[in-house]
């Protein structure tokens, strides 16, 4: 108890730091995988392809980017509902 109270000063800040790290994480990993968002780009991506505002090396490097997103959001789904 005496120790926690001689080293909460020090620590604190740690823990805070900690704390605020794994927020931002939280919240990008929320924004990463979000199945909504990632459809959406994909959709932002073909029709940038169709009014050739990017190149189809471009969009196909993307895409496939999109895809992987989409199929590891798939797999955390079904490692949810197996739990």
């Amino acid at each position: 108890m005496l120790g926690k109270l001689l080293l909460s000063p020090i620590l604190g800040p740690v823990m805070g730091v900690k704390f605020i790290a794994e927020k931002i994480k939280q919240q990008a990993d929320q924004e990463l995988y979000d199945k909504s968002k990632i459809k959406q780009d994909l959709m932002e991506l073909q029709i940038k392809l169709e009014l050739e505002e990017i190149t189809e090396e471009y969009y196909l490097q993307r895409e496939e980017e999109l895809l992987v997103r989409l199929d590891e959001l798939a797999s955390m789904e079904t490692e949810e509902e197996e739990v």
